[in-house]
């Protein structure tokens, strides 16, 4: 009887983890309650994410590391004492003060976790099909984006804010407990027989940074997650205030989510069509064009017409960048690899709200944030198209 291979149950694990990315992808949902009864500024609300961001970074870095080192059971673990602290006690807060230690710093530094080792997980079991695995593993971001900005709005019109948010502690918590449960560091684990010839001459962090190939992901990465954290902050404030009704608002957002599902699923095809890096180029363009959609014409039906098309286009972004690193530097160092590129997303979604943010509280206008995004995205679009596959024979010399 053929036993079913151990990484696709490991790979359910990672699936769960990825899911976490939910309550602060859908802090947009948040954003106008707290700006409400707290009477902050633009600046001030995007500031609670932005340290999010920061401690995302940061935790990526440190939890790659870690993961290579301890293992990602004990990491899940940890963030899933985090994510339930974090949020649970951030839903209490009364001073902004309170919601950048709390939502911040202890949320974001779970929410760093989960964009790094459930990719380590997928590139470590998977060598053939490690496109598919990657993909698998980051449809949790998209589906956790589909459902909790509307969850979110809808238990917020139940419970406030504040039931909102400590329902969401309290599931998360849970989810990340589960995907302990289920997960193994690498196949070594169950069979000591099981190595790759990619691992004889593995990358290590230090090689891998002196290549031109490393910082072109890093950037590849920052950019569109500049342009990403700016729309999921300030697109439901923005459609509100051009009178867009606050459920429809959180639902682009949740579109955006569940057309990236559709988009990480074309992952794979397109990797094995055309390559990662060109698969990666389309991606960078499609979401390009579809914010001079908004620009041209910012209303309710070019508004979902956008989150369609940026949707599918950021989960082709999302499942590719991964498997790219993964195929430039290989599996054997790949937490600690991708740790510090995906910090990169921390870097650029730290940036993206800050400058949006102090536009509007400067009087500018919606349509400045958009065309700040549309450049962004075509300068990442034009920067893909140069890059290429390390070779040690490239390394940068000191």
């Amino acid at each position: 009887m053929t036993r079913i291979y151990h990484g696709w149950f490991v790979l359910v694990g990672a699936f769960i983890a990825n899911l976490s990315f939910g309550p602060f992808l859908s802090f947009g949902v948040f954003y106008t309650p707290l700006l409400l009864e707290f009477g902050w500024s633009n600046a001030q609300t995007g500031s609670i994410v932005a340290l999010a961001l920061v401690m995302y970074s940061v935790s990526s870095i440190v939890m790659g590391s870690l993961s290579d080192k301890i293992g990602a059971r004990k990491v899940f673990a940890l963030n899933s004492l985090l994510i339930g602290v974090g949020l649970g006690m951030a839903a209490n807060s009364n001073s902004i003060w309170e919601l950048y230690l709390f939502y911040s710093v202890l949320g974001g530094t779970a929410w760093g976790s989960a964009g790094t080792v459930p990719l380590s997980l997928a590139v470590k079991w998977f060598t053939r099909k490690r496109a598919l695995a990657t993909s698998i593993v980051v449809i949790g971001s998209g589906t956790s984006t589909l459902i909790f900005p509307t969850l979110s709005a809808h238990l917020m019109n139940i419970g406030g804010w504040r039931g909102a948010l400590l329902t969401i502690s309290f599931i998360f918590a849970g989810l990340l407990l589960l995907a302990a449960v289920m997960v193994k560091q690498r196949p070594e684990s169950i069979d000591a027989r099981w190595k790759l010839e990619e691992d004889h001459e593995p990358w290590t962090l230090r090689e891998s940074m002196k290549t031109k190939a490393f910082w072109s992901l890093f950037s590849l990465v920052l950019l569109p997650s500049l342009a990403l954290i700016a729309i999921l902050v300030y697109m439901p404030p923005l459609s509100i205030a051009r009178g867009i009704d606050p459920l429809l608002a959180a639902g682009a957002i949740s579109t955006v989510g569940g057309t990236s599902i559709f988009g990480r699923l074309a992952s794979p095809v397109l990797v094995r069509m055309m390559g990662g890096v060109r698969s990666l180029s389309f991606a960078m363009g499609m979401m390009s064009l579809s914010t001079l959609l908004v620009i041209i014409q910012f209303d309710l039906f070019t508004l979902y017409t956008f989150s369609l098309f940026y949707g599918f286009a950021y989960g082709v972004w999302i499942a590719d960048s991964p498997t790219v690193a993964g195929e430039f530097f290989g599996r054997a160092n790949y937490g600690a690899i991708w740790g510090v590129i995906n910090a990169a997303g921390g870097v650029g979604g730290l940036i993206g709200p800050l400058i949006a943010g102090l536009i509007l509280d400067m009087g500018g206008f919606d349509l400045q944030v958009l065309i700040l995004v549309t450049v962004v995205l075509s300068s990442a679009t034009i920067m893909s198209l140069f890059l290429e596959k390390p070779l040690r024979s490239r390394i940068i010399s000191k």
